[in-house]
């Protein structure tokens, strides 16, 4: 990292290395793409996405449609500073100090407008929006499938188990047999 691309830190701590890769990340996005592959390998272990001429098309349509510049921000939310205790005067109450708090270990990298503001999709035909609707479910799924585990395992174990529960677990295992998750 060359010393014009030091990142300023306001908290008096010198820069660490997720401090220095959101430079370097700016400068060039492909640390960006090797990045995000990286933190899916488990998922997608081949490194590799396609995109198609419908990819890009639909990319665009929903930018436009949405009326905005995507940009790749890529930041590490920030830590607290320490507070020093502040004793009570006349009827405020006193307020206690506390130690700083360092920023978070880990960067977020994710699209935004150019104003920065976070972008929420929108599916131009039917069948993406019907592939949007998978994913939700298998989020929901994925959110739920320990407590469904847990509920058959408590139920197994004292010979109770319902039948909401079994039909809860077939519709997660049906789901989860039609996709990649």
């Amino acid at each position: 990292m060359t010393e014009d691309r030091k990142p300023y830190m306001t908290d008096g701590r010198e820069p660490d290395r997720l401090d220095q890769y959101v430079v370097e990340a700016d400068a060039d996005p492909k640390l960006t793409i090797m990045a995000m592959f990286w933190r899916e390998r488990h998922r997608n272990p081949e490194f590799a996405i396609e995109v198609s001429e419908r990819d890009l098309k639909g990319f665009e349509d929903c930018m436009k449609y949405l009326e905005v510049t995507p940009v790749i921000r890529v930041h590490r939310p920030a830590g607290l500073p320490a507070q020093e205790a502040i004793p009570a005067h006349g009827k405020r109450r006193a307020i206690a100090g506390r130690a700083a708090i360092p920023p978070k270990p880990y960067v977020i990298i994710q699209l935004v407008d150019k104003d920065g503001n976070s972008i929420k999709p929108v599916e131009n035909n039917e069948a993406d929006f019907e592939a949007s609707r998978t994913g939700q479910i298998e989020r929901q799924i994925r959110e739920s499938a320990p407590q469904i585990a847990a509920d058959l395992e408590a139920g197994l174990r004292s010979n109770t188990t319902s039948n909401s529960t079994i039909e809860r677990a077939i519709q997660a295992l049906r789901v989860m047999s039609r996709t990649n998750i």
